[in-house]
């Protein structure tokens, strides 16, 4: 029952996320949105990983962490863009397919 409440608690938090980060990319500038948004997540992980350090067993964990990172940052740029500039309904749920990726690669 715990993980039924964390998935639709994750899914109302990323939905609205998403809704006003398009709102915002309508009016303001799309680097500005991706900043801020960016922003306020490092501010959390900081906050949990300075709470909860452990050092990675391996320096390269660091490296891929760091990719990782980027590569999301480019993806909720893209899909704020898209959001901006096409009609939600359809932007939102075809970026959400992009977690089938990694899914379809694992197998």
């Amino acid at each position: 029952m715990q993980a039924l409440a964390l998935a639709f608690g994750s899914g109302i938090g990323w939905g609205t996320a998403d809704f006003i980060a398009g709102l915002s990319a309508r009016r303001l500038p799309l680097l500005v949105v991706a900043c801020v948004s960016q922003a306020a997540g490092l501010l959390l992980i900081g906050a949990i990983v300075a709470i909860r350090w452990e050092a990675p067993r391996e320096s390269v964990a660091l490296v891929y962490g760091l990719a990782g990172g980027l590569a999301a940052a480019v993806g909720l740029s893209a899909l704020y863009r898209g959001l901006a500039i096409g009609r939600m309904g359809i932007v939102a749920p075809t970026a959400a397919l992009s977690g089938t990726v990694p899914v379809a690669w694992g197998l």
